[in-house]
């Protein structure tokens, strides 16, 4: 156990807010394509364009950037490969740019050509592939480097508990730093490799607290008065707590590492993940 080498939680958080920049730049970028395609427009620059002219590759500029936000193509998580993340991006500016050539087909004759709209939605589509390829590469040097990767804790040292660490050693996008359980008397120094550090309570006070981003309770739900007696005692750590139902399958136990380990990685724009929810 190293913890002067690992980011603190402040300092992980302040790791992960960089990627809320990625949005702002998008938008910084679009803008001012959108100012560059509306001067061409008119051999008299911006001043001769009017709003009319302007107006479908403002639309679709927007209707471009609500939909990548909306359809969660900020949130950088494992889920998505980076070939499809890239494939929405330029589906999605596309389908905007699009929308903007058909508003353009509706404006009167004589008025823009419509190949001005279309080199706007081309140019477009390149620009946030080229800026969405960068962002990749950011994120997954953040990740290679342990800032993005989730540190949690298990509550429970159970064989629930077991089968979801040897997933997650064998996934490397956990990191799980220790097992506490109250029943220690009849708990094994350590799980899959990972120690048992005491009981619930050593958790409020232990070193390792500052570098926890979620803590799991692998028990079983069925027993419900445990399961509030552990969330009464664990509610005051400001840190999510999450009930991690049994999955039946590998499949399901899959599906669950994975919302664990993207669950850190908030959308732009949305409010980080602190709610307390069993995943299934």
């Amino acid at each position: 156990m190293r913890p002067d080498v690992w980011l603190n939680t402040r300092q992980r958080a302040a790791a992960r807010r960089r990627v809320f920049y990625f949005r702002g730049v998008d938008i910084v970028a679009s803008s001012f394509l959108c100012l560059v395609a509306i001067g061409r427009m008119n051999a008299g620059g911006l001043a001769q364009v009017t709003l009319f002219e302007a107006a479908p590759i403002l639309i679709g500029a927007l209707m471009t950037l609500g939909l990548m936000r909306s359809l969660g193509l900020y949130r950088f998580d494992n889920s998505r490969a980076p070939a499809r993340h890239l494939a929405g991006v330029a589906a999605v500016a596309g389908l905007g740019g699009a929308f903007a050539c058909l508003l353009g087909l509706a404006l009167p004759n004589g008025e823009t050509p419509l190949a001005e709209y279309g080199w706007w939605a081309i140019a477009s589509a390149v620009l946030l592939t080229g800026l969405h390829s960068i962002w990749r590469m950011l994120v997954a040097q953040w990740r290679s480097r342990g800032d993005l990767t989730p540190n949690v804790v298990v509550v429970g040292a159970t064989r629930h508990a077991e089968s979801l660490i040897r997933e997650a050693l064998d996934r490397r996008d956990l990191n799980i730093l220790g097992v506490f359980d109250d029943r220690l008397a009849r708990t094994p120094d350590a799980l899959a490799g990972v120690p048992v550090l005491g009981g619930t309570d050593a958790l409020l006070e232990h070193r390792l607290t500052p570098y926890i981003d979620r803590v799991i309770l692998a028990i079983d739900p069925k027993a419900e008065a445990r399961v509030r007696a552990l969330t009464h005692r664990l509610e005051v750590l400001p840190i999510p707590l999450t009930l991690l139902v049994d999955p039946k399958g590998a499949a399901q136990r899959n599906e669950a590492l994975e919302k664990l380990a993207s669950s850190s990685l908030p959308l732009l724009g949305g409010a980080v993940d602190g709610e307390r929810r069993a995943f299934n």
